[in-house]
């Protein structure tokens, strides 16, 4: 009763790529791979070892999100005569019947190529990482788990958190790599991050004239009403765990006026009519404090139904002061303790507080953003909007989420 784990990360789906196979003499036991006519990801079994097999197949919900970390699972039950896809540790629609008597596949396990006609073919294009496979059938449950990918080691005393991938990382800070209208990405993906009436400003501090040591640093400014900048999105799968941080300052002058209220995004992933995600500030009229939000939409329609995490009354906003903000997507937290099968929680933190419980805010029905990456502005029924005053500084994005110890310890190490 075999099971196959892996993590896929592909840049095109012109043509059939395979994650994983198992090969016989002219086919596969069993095919882990994105399919061009079903537009998704498929695990499959060939019912006999010939030329051209019957195929059983379990398909994938949801078409393929590309350039982003995805988890991949299939699960062949003996027992129970059924295969099973899981995307991101969700099983994708019910187990599908394979009734017929299984034929051993004799041949090596084939990482990134399927074998069919006694011959390598559809060969993966892009990465592939974290391949597990088990000599036993894996629970639902366990799936979920695995699609955590935590960590196994002992001797640094984090085993069991998760372990995220960073995927894009933009620091205006850094001068060598954040010049004219373009922050480098410097994680090794190549989004770069195009400014859009966002500025990269120099400051100065110390006098000279008194002893004291004069420094030059940097951030990305922006105006409140029509700055911002754009990343090739999207970054990450939204249906699999995510996470990501900046350190940002609120521009009090421009939030001066208690006669309005005001929204403003720090960031977010933009999709045709709603931002698939994001995390913004918001002050009520006539108040001169407000909250930092992290929410998610039902759909990608007009009159979405936000999901959202705020933080709580003893840590309002202070304007004017770095604050480094971090959301986390668990996609597999188990939020609901009367339904283990509905699985995600969107978590907030404000420096090194978490906001709420330790399985986060309940939001078990993600959907995919096919936008740009935005910072400094928000995607809200179709229209530009929610324009963000002030510094956005050091954006970094992860696949998978993030521990609080962890978060609290990039906090420490990296407080202004």
């Amino acid at each position: 009763m075999p099971q196959k784990d892996h993590s896929a990360r592909t840049p095109k789906k012109d043509v059939n790529y395979t994650v994983l196979s198992q090969a016989g003499t002219n086919a596969s036991g069993f095919q882990l791979y994105y399919s061009t006519a079903y537009n998704a990801w498929v695990f499959n079994r060939h019912e006999t070892d010939v030329t051209s097999p019957a195929i059983v197949r379990s398909i994938g919900t949801k078409p393929p999100v590309l350039n982003a970390w995805t988890h991949l699972a299939g699960v062949y039950d003996a027992a129970a005569q059924t295969l099973q896809l899981y995307v991101n540790g969700v099983p994708q629609g019910a187990p599908v019947p394979f009734t017929v008597t299984p034929w051993k596949a004799s041949g090596g396990l084939q990482v990134g190529r399927l074998w069919h006609a006694a011959a390598g073919k559809e060969n993966f294009a892009g990465t592939i990482d974290e391949v597990q496979v088990w000599s036993r059938a894996l629970a639902d449950t366990e799936v979920a788990h695995e699609a955590w990918l935590e960590d196994e080691d002992l001797s640094d005393g984090t085993a069991g958190d998760p372990v995220p991938a960073l995927v894009a990382k933009w620091d205006a800070t850094d001068m060598a790599n954040a010049t004219g209208t373009t922050v480098k990405d410097t994680s090794g993906f190549g989004r770069n991050l195009t400014l859009n009436g966002a500025a990269l400003t120099q400051f100065t501090t110390g006098d000279p004239d008194i002893g004291e040591e004069v420094t030059t640093t940097q951030a990305m400014t922006l105006n409140g009403t029509s700055a911002y900048a754009t990343a090739t999105g999207p970054v990450v799968d939204d249906s699999g765990s995510f996470t990501a941080t900046a350190w940002v300052t609120l521009d009090p002058a421009k939030l001066a006026d208690t006669s309005k209220s005001y929204a403003v995004q720090v960031f977010g992933q933009s999709g045709a009519s709603q931002s698939a995600w994001g995390v913004w500030y918001e002050q009520p009229a006539g108040s001169t404090q407000g909250r930092w939000t992290f929410g998610r939409p039902d759909k990608d329609g007009t009159g979405a139904a936000w999901t959202t995490s705020v933080s709580d009354a003893l840590t309002t906003a202070q304007l004017g002061v770095p604050v480094m903000l971090t959301v986390v997507y668990d996609a597999q937290a188990e939020v609901d303790d009367q339904d283990t099968s509905k699985l995600g929680g969107l978590k907030l933190y404000v420096d090194s507080a978490r906001m709420g419980d330790e399985y986060g805010v309940p939001y078990t029905a993600p959907w995919q953003g096919s936008g740009a990456f935005e910072v400094g502005r928000a995607k809200i029924n179709g229209a530009a909007t929610r324009y963000f005053p002030g510094k956005i500084d050091s954006v970094r994005v992860w696949a998978g989420a993030t521990s609080t110890d962890t978060i609290a310890n990039r906090r420490n190490t990296e407080q202004q």
